[in-house]
């Protein structure tokens, strides 16, 4: 409550910083999101604003439709922010990835195939766009290609090889390597260390595949 305070005395930096210690404090809950998705785009950090609002969404559930209309609503402010970087001649590599990753939160799956694509040619092996890019063909049922994406992401800071961990792992199941999929936890598990939150999800993932007692413990 403190945060959302902050975010309407425009203290974006104050309220970003409440929020996130919310959730930290595991207070799992669609506003919170939203609020520091607020926070962050008038900062604008984009791309942590959009995870934001899509982590919203997904613990919205049948009440998402509000945050999707806020996303909506943030990717004109946010095209326009790029639009101008683009005129200023900071066209970059995490430039064009940072606004695929908006286009891939938003659905806009051709928009952001194209500016991870962008990102790669100006800087081979990009970590992130190729996580992107790793993301856009799992979603449309594509495995060519998608290892060798994530091993490209394994170069990147530690989120960045969380979300590379995870879709390898994916990727391994769909294609019934359980040893591999299995590292792929094992190392998941290492990163995750004492935050409680990635432990949770790596005991999700461990159910799925059916590694039951190991979730357990």
């Amino acid at each position: 409550l403190r945060g959302y305070v902050h975010l309407k005395a425009l203290d974006f930096e104050r309220a970003e910083e409440d929020c996130s210690e919310a959730i930290s404090h595991n207070w799992d809950e669609a506003q919170t999101y939203a609020w520091r998705a607020a926070a962050r785009g008038e900062q604008n950090k984009w791309r942590l604003a959009f995870d934001d609002l899509d982590q919203a969404c997904e613990l919205a559930g049948p009440a998402r439709d509000q945050y999707l209309g806020l996303m909506d609503s943030y990717s004109i402010t946010a095209s326009e922010f790029f639009r101008e970087l683009v005129r200023a001649g900071s066209d970059t590599a995490d430039m064009f990835f940072e606004r695929g990753w908006i286009y891939l939160r938003s659905g806009k799956y051709q928009k952001a195939e194209r500016d991870f694509q962008q990102a790669i040619n100006k800087q081979e092996a990009h970590p992130w766009a190729s996580v992107g890019l790793a993301q856009l063909q799992l979603h449309d049922g594509e495995t060519a290609g998608v290892r060798e994406l994530c091993e490209a992401g394994l170069a990147g800071d530690t989120l960045c090889q969380r979300e590379a961990l995870q879709l390898r792992y994916q990727l391994n199941q769909q294609t019934g390597n359980i040893g591999l999929a299995k590292n792929d936890l094992n190392k998941l598990a290492e990163l995750a260390e004492d935050n409680p939150q990635q432990q949770v999800e790596c005991c999700k993932l461990r159910s799925k595949s059916g590694d039951n007692i190991v979730a357990i413990d």
